[in-house]
């Protein structure tokens, strides 16, 4: 009879007792699941404390194995969180006295450096940001970003108001001041990348010498190896960035913007964006190695003339007819005046005009849209390998893709690419290599390897279809295929999807078929660092989760933009029932704050991090003249199934979605789990399998849950959850 009330009262897996033997009073066992279930409740909320007290009195009244190891999951996990912690304390006072021993060597303009970061270590940074003595720094900070624009250093002022912007991330002042600058960095990079890597060198070494002073013990960072040692060919030329680009183009996309975006957009402010956009290419000093004619200042000035006139001349034109004209009357100045490519200016004239509606907003020119295809399609022509730039500049191999031409060609993590097509690659970037090693299906790329031992060899490698797997599982099992069980014992499956692309869902529905034929009982779906994508990938994640209801709803301010529209999941049952944490932090955005916050208004998911990006409009691409180019623009925005909108304007307090449980990293921490998660992502041969390969395996899977705090609490709460603890 007892052993019956035992089962009744007690959850699967909560209880060890066998069949008669005796066991305690009902009362009791219902007061044991009880605190079980406010134990659960307490760490929902953060606070393990109170859950290892309640914990401690459950096992007091009942004498039971899996709240024993309920306890010691507890402080496992506490042992983590007081280590993580206490780094967290000694990075913030090694933070603010690295800001007296700056300030003293008279770096007060890289001080604010210093002050960024123990801002991110600190307990409170609303508090910490209204501390006297941080507002004094943030104001000198302010005066010497001014001066340093005034100077043209422009790369201290851009890391200044960066720094700014870290500390006030709700002052859109700092937003605003930072993209200005930024247009100018990007015009330099793309028409003067000499003098901006002189502009880098002198301002990197600066920053090195600042940063031994603030920490004598570090190790130089080794200086970055020049453009000039790397084979010309590698550099882009301008010309070929603004090929394809016409007036027809930029005319139909202020048309398009006018006629579509969300709200009623302002044909004066976008037109003041656009002459902002010019008088930055003719003001920036650097362009005349490009644009020889900037030098003429008697051209330049009668130019800036022009567009004063034209300014105040356009005012008096319809809104319609505003942008229209402004765009010829600009090429005319220019025309007869310093006569800069045409194309030139139209570029610049859309990225300042469509700058002054939102950051997301903008054309994708021919020369882009390749790129730009990769990014959302998850798949391009190339030979499948994920590369890096190591600190001496050289290409290095971070894994092949599985069943891809690099891979069965024998290419290795750790291998050093050192020529592309018998062309000296040192130096050259990621971007850079990539655009040389990709190219069309069914022709070759010569790469010259050298292994971490020294050998070299030739391997030619025939390029073909792409497909980056966009779901991923804990670690990649020897030889290919991915491990999901970040803990086998539970059965307890890890999923990270990095992006959103067409494949997502049809990769997913593998992944959980997979998984639900192996029995699992939980999952942790990491969506951190996950920038979004295609719409509708991230419903069809939602539908495996959930087997009703809204999922999200789109609308915008304007009687113009299609009416709202809901997407809802059709009643299905895949995975309906499986307890479900996601991970978020400030870098997942888009798609992955539709599926987090779909999944936490339903309540199916326990959502554990920090507050995602904000990134709640809508794009809609519009296709430009001959259709090789396209315009990109905002015309709605993403609402919640609670009703709030995830998008985050300049003066938003609330946006994105807010997790049910707040761990909060420090940037140390997400490297360092970054480095050890890529570890686990490297794609090994079948034949390194061995004991060892297993001990170092097991090693970096402990290191990662040392190092990610959140990861680690993702888990301990599905662990409690599987014994019985309590309910998502």
């Amino acid at each position: 009879m007892w052993s019956l009330v035992v089962a009744v009262f007690t959850s699967a897996g909560t209880t060890a007792l066998a069949m008669g033997q005796a066991t305690n009073p009902p009362a009791e066992l219902a007061q044991v699941e009880s605190l079980k279930a406010k134990a659960f409740e307490a760490a929902r909320t953060g606070q393990f404390e109170v859950t290892s007290q309640l914990l401690t009195q459950a096992i007091e009244l009942q004498s039971d194995p899996a709240l024993e190891t309920m306890s010691r999951w507890l402080e496992e996990h506490r042992v983590r969180q007081e280590k993580v912690g206490q780094q967290r304390s000694n990075e913030f006072e090694k933070s603010v006295s690295q800001i007296k021993l700056v300030k003293e060597a008279g770096h007060d303009a890289y001080a604010i450096d210093f002050l960024a970061a123990a801002s991110l270590y600190a307990t409170d940074r609303d508090a910490f940001a209204k501390e006297p003595w941080v507002r004094e720094m943030i104001a000198e900070a302010t005066a010497m970003a001014q001066a340093a624009e005034d100077a043209e250093q422009w790369l201290t002022a851009r890391r200044i108001y960066g720094d700014l912007s870290a500390i006030e991330p709700t002052q859109p002042l700092w937003r605003t001041r930072l993209n200005d600058v930024s247009r100018r960095l990007r015009l330099l990079a793309v028409y003067a990348p000499k003098i901006l890597d002189e502009m880098y060198d002198k301002e990197t070494d600066v920053i090195e010498a600042v940063r031994l002073i603030a920490d004598p013990e570090r190790n130089p960072t080794p200086r970055a190896v020049r453009n000039e040692e790397m084979d010309e060919s590698f550099k882009v030329d301008w010309r070929k960035t603004l090929e394809g680009v016409n007036a027809f183009m930029l005319r139909d996309a202020m048309e398009d913007a006018r006629q579509a975006y969300w709200r009623t957009s302002d044909p004066t402010d976008m037109l003041t964006g656009a002459m902002q956009a010019i008088r930055a290419v003719v003001s920036t000093r650097g362009l005349e190695t490009s644009f020889p004619q900037l030098q003429d200042e008697a051209r330049v000035a009668e130019f800036r003339a022009a567009l004063d006139e034209l300014q105040n001349a356009i005012q008096q034109l319809s809104d319609r007819r505003k942008l229209d004209a402004s765009i010829t009357a600009v090429l005319e100045a220019n025309r007869l005046t310093i006569n800069l490519p045409p194309e030139l200016m139209i570029a610049e004239f859309a990225d300042g005009a469509l700058s002054r509606l939102d950051p997301f907003s903008n054309v994708i020119w021919p020369y882009d849209l390749a790129d730009f295809q990769k990014s959302t399609q998850g798949e391009f022509i190339g030979i499948g390998v994920q590369i890096s730039q190591d600190d001496e500049g050289w290409l290095k191999v971070v894994t092949p893709f599985e069943g891809t031409p690099a891979y069965r060609a024998g290419v290795k993590p750790g291998d050093l690419i050192t020529h592309i097509n018998g062309k000296f690659a040192r130096g050259v970037n990621t971007s850079q290599a990539v655009n040389h090693i990709t190219g069309p299906r069914g022709t070759s790329v010569l790469l010259t390897i050298r292994s971490p031992e020294g050998e070299s060899r030739d391997i030619l490698i025939k390029r073909d279809l792409i497909k980056v797997p966009s779901v991923r599982g804990w670690s990649h099992q020897p030889g290919g295929g991915w491990d999901y069980y970040i803990d086998p014992e539970s059965q307890i499956a890890y999923l990270r999807l990095t992006s959103f692309t067409k494949d997502t869902g049809e990769e997913l529905n593998q992944s959980v078929a997979r998984l639900a034929s192996s029995n699992v009982k939980g999952i942790i779906l990491d969506l951190r660092h996950n920038p979004g994508g295609v719409f509708q990938a991230a419903t069809a994640v939602v539908d495996k989760f959930l087997s009703d209801g809204v999922i999200v709803s789109r609308r915008g301010e304007r009687d113009l933009n299609p009416p709202p529209a809901v997407t809802a999941v059709p009643h299905r049952d895949d995975l309906p029932n499986i307890p479900l944490v996601v991970l978020v932090n400030q870098y997942s955005a888009s798609a992955s704050e539709i599926v987090a916050g779909a999944l936490k208004d339903h309540r199916r998911a326990l959502i554990v991090g920090e507050r995602t990006f904000g990134k709640g409009s809508v794009q809609e691409l519009f296709p430009l003249a001959d259709r090789t180019a396209y315009l990109k623009l905002t015309t709605s925005h993403y609402y919640l199934p609670s009703g709030r909108c995830i998008h985050r304007e300049e003066d938003s307090t609330v946006w994105g979605v807010e997790p049910d449980l707040i761990i909060n990293m420090t940037p140390e921490q997400m490297r360092e789990a970054n480095r050890v998660r890529q570890s686990l992502d490297v794609l090994h041969d079948s034949a390194q399998e061995g004991e060892t390969a297993v001990k170092e395996q097991d090693q970096l899977e402990n290191q990662l849950l040392e190092t990610d705090p959140q990861l680690s609490t993702a888990l301990l709460m599905l662990r409690m959850r599987l014994a019985g603890a309590g309910v998502m």
